[in-house]
């Protein structure tokens, strides 16, 4: 089931919350930026979909900003070397729009996508000087088909969408 996420209220400021986090993701407080344009709105941007987000945040933002804890991180990822995606923790891949994703998901709850989750996807246009490839954002599961390396180079498709399903608790 898509749920929507909520900010977490035990921050007293945004630059705490801001602070945590960069300090959870880099370990080290001196690369903390001292900006203050980080919040949840600008990190997890709400579609007109429910649980579906028009970002491009991690497990490990949803983990630190939201009441919601994501069960695959980077940290995860780097320890277990895969195990998120093959335990259903984590989902990623390509899709022509936000439809199709949603259609995906629906079509795979039974057999890949039990319990709650939430969807961060971003769309990506051809131009000239893009250098945005297939192959390293996962499966495609629109209904073009590719038949170049890069996006650029592709004769019909314009633009894409990359998304990610995460599995939170």
């Amino acid at each position: 089931m898509l749920v929507n996420l909520s900010p977490r209220n035990d921050f007293r400021t945004q630059r705490e919350k801001q602070r945590t986090h960069f300090v959870r993701w880099f370990g080290k407080e001196e690369k903390y930026p001292k900006s203050d344009w980080v919040n949840f709105e600008s990190l997890f941007r709400p579609t007109e979909y429910t649980g579906i987000y028009s970002s491009d945040f991690d497990g490990e933002m949803i983990s630190t900003w939201c009441k919601q804890m994501a069960y695959y991180s980077s940290r995860y990822h780097r320890k277990h070397r895969g195990e998120g995606y093959n335990q259903n923790y984590w989902f990623y891949g390509i899709a022509d729009n936000v439809e199709q994703v949603i259609e995906f998901y629906n079509d795979n709850q039974d057999t890949l996508f039990f319990g709650n989750h939430v969807i961060s996807c971003f769309e990506v246009k051809k131009s000239s000087d893009c250098g945005w490839r297939w192959k390293k954002w996962g499966p495609y599961i629109g209904i073009e088909r590719p038949q170049c390396e890069y996006l650029a180079d592709e004769p019909v498709i314009e633009k894409v969408i990359c998304f990610s399903i995460y599995k939170v608790r």
